[in-house]
């Protein structure tokens, strides 16, 4: 189990916490894992976010990968399915 010590300045940070999330998630730099982030991820809406997410560099490098990969995936798989109606 990890634990952190936020002050109340980061919590209340306008710039940095516009929303006031007061997730763990937010504190431990994983927004990834939210929810709401997940889903404006897939939706690429990630710009929009009010929140301001705080993740790892390292993090979105991998969840691009996975974007690519499902593109890739699908245009396979399309290609497959032209190529089986012949």
């Amino acid at each position: 189990m990890k634990a952190k010590v936020v002050s109340s300045s980061d919590l209340f940070d306008k710039e940095k916490n516009p929303t006031l999330c007061l997730s763990a998630i937010r504190m431990f730099n994983n927004c990834h894992k939210c929810r709401i982030f997940r889903t404006a991820w897939f939706k690429r809406r990630e710009g929009k976010l009010k929140c301001k997410p705080q993740t790892k560099p390292e993090k979105i490098e991998l969840l691009k990968k996975i974007r690519q990969l499902r593109k890739e995936l699908q245009e396979l798989n399309t290609a497959l399915c032209k190529e089986a109606e012949d």
